[in-house]
């Protein structure tokens, strides 16, 4: 990867994390990457489309993220108060 490019991505990252208020994980991103680079390989788009592609996964990581705790807190408080019955 160009240092260019690496440049681009760290900012993508930055600006993401002031917006939404999440500390991204040096394996998160490197994930998120690794997605957004297949993502791209499967949907026939070029190297110049990974920056617009990655910030709007690194968005639905954190989305995806929060909708799966809150999930799993519901199913905490299904199970206590079944508990309770």
């Amino acid at each position: 990867m160009k240092i260019e490019r690496a440049d681009e991505l760290f900012d993508i990252v930055e600006d993401v994390q002031g917006r939404i208020g999440y500390i991204f994980s040096a394996q998160e991103v490197r994930k998120v990457l690794a997605y957004t680079k297949r993502k791209c390989e499967i949907n026939g788009k070029g190297d110049s489309y990974v920056p617009i592609l990655f910030e709007n996964e690194l968005r639905d990581y954190v989305m995806r993220a929060e909708i799966n705790r809150l999930g799993e807190m519901n199913r905490c408080a299904r199970c206590a108060t079944e508990a309770l019955v």
